[in-house]
């Protein structure tokens, strides 16, 4: 597995969010990890979801987290279910592509809020859909349909089987 570029280009995803798309449009920073979790497991499947969402959950946890493991849990989970949905529907239709990401992200942060609120994190669910979940979602939207093609050839592993 080529494990090392993934991991270098998730964590250069992490670094343009967090200063470049943030000082562009101050009080905004979308979620690029979770959305690149999203589209790989949309595209190439559950087990590969999850284990680029494990490795981009890592990288959030290293760098921004307080609580370890608690990205890599969701972003986990987020590649799996993105994996199940991707199989499920035509995600070459950039319309199911931008609802499956909207969706999901929904998804992704009211199992965020569970995680957080089990720890004690304090905090309103009507506040984080209206202020964090809803923007978010809608961001990822809107960038799903340029970042689909660019995210789908990371590659993961040595060696391409084609299966006729």
């Amino acid at each position: 597995m080529r494990i090392w570029r993934a991991v270098l280009i998730l964590f250069f995803t992490l670094l343009v969010r967090d200063s470049f798309l943030t000082a562009l449009v101050p009080g905004w920073r979308p979620e690029l990890l979770l959305l690149i979790t999203l589209l790989y497991g949309i595209r190439w499947g559950q087990k590969k979801g999850a284990l680029l969402g494990a490795i981009a959950g890592g990288i959030e946890d290293l760098f921004l987290g307080r609580y370890l493991g608690l990205h890599l849990f969701g972003y986990l989970l987020a590649g799996v279910a993105a994996g199940w949905t991707g199989r499920r529907f035509f995600r070459e239709n950039p319309l199911i592509l931008i609802g499956l990401v909207f969706a999901l992200t929904l998804v992704h942060q009211a199992f965020m809020y569970l995680l957080l609120s089990s720890f004690g994190f304090p905090a309103s669910p009507v506040k984080l859909l209206t202020r964090v979940a809803w923007p978010l979602a809608f961001s990822n939207a809107v960038f799903a349909p340029f970042l689909y093609q660019p995210v789908a050839a990371i590659p993961l592993e040595r060696k391409v089987s084609i299966n006729i």
